[in-house]
């Protein structure tokens, strides 16, 4: 397996690390929380890194967690290992809710809550232009940068749009896709090969 792993691993290019960019995950990384996933990069600095996974849908509804929240259509996402316990959401409406940090020209996550409980409610804000997330993925400093010098992401651009698909399974496979050259050969490879 080791072999397999450093034959079809031939990034072609390498995009820089940074606010808004994504991770991929390697089709080999066993860790549950990160295998297979696709990370949104919403803080990096020298200090570390603090991100979003993307494509790890719940069995529950935001709507059942808060009472004072109206019908939410789309499920709790699992954003990561770090604080289960709290909400975070990413969203398109800016200035909207205070407090917001930009990730991208169009993206925004965190702010004020209330603020957004109450454009929900009063339906100023539509339901697929906002995702929220149980924890959030986070690396200490020179963490991420060690990961990925042990192959175990790749870094790539972010499309905007990719965020509030309701397809979220697909998310991985067509983010390696897009990349092209050895990475649909990722996109491809089974999620357990000992049973081929």
């Amino acid at each position: 397996m080791e072999n397999l792993h450093l034959n079809i691993f031939e990034p072609q290019t390498r995009y820089k690390l940074s606010r808004g960019c994504m991770l991929i995950a390697n089709p080999f990384m066993s860790e549950p929380y990160f295998n297979r996933s696709l990370i949104i990069l919403c803080e990096y600095s020298h200090k570390g890194a603090l991100g979003f996974v993307l494509n790890k849908p719940l069995n529950i509804y935001p709507d059942e967690i808060f009472d004072s929240l109206d019908d939410f259509p789309d499920p709790l996402y699992l954003g990561g290992p770090v604080s289960k316990d709290n909400l975070y959401f990413v969203h398109r409406y800016g200035d909207l809710v205070p407090g917001s940090e930009q990730i991208t020209d169009n993206l925004w996550y965190g702010g004020d809550f209330d603020s957004l409980q109450y454009l929900i409610n009063s339906h100023q804000v539509s339901p697929d232009g906002l995702r929220f997330f149980s924890g959030y993925a986070g690396w200490s400093k020179g963490q991420l940068e060690h990961e990925i010098e042990e192959e175990s992401w790749v870094v790539a651009p972010f499309d905007d749009s990719m965020i509030f698909v309701s397809d979220s399974k697909k998310m991985w496979c067509n983010s390696l896709r897009r990349l092209g050259d050895v990475y649909r050969l990722w996109a491809d490879f089974p999620m357990y090969p000992q049973l081929n």
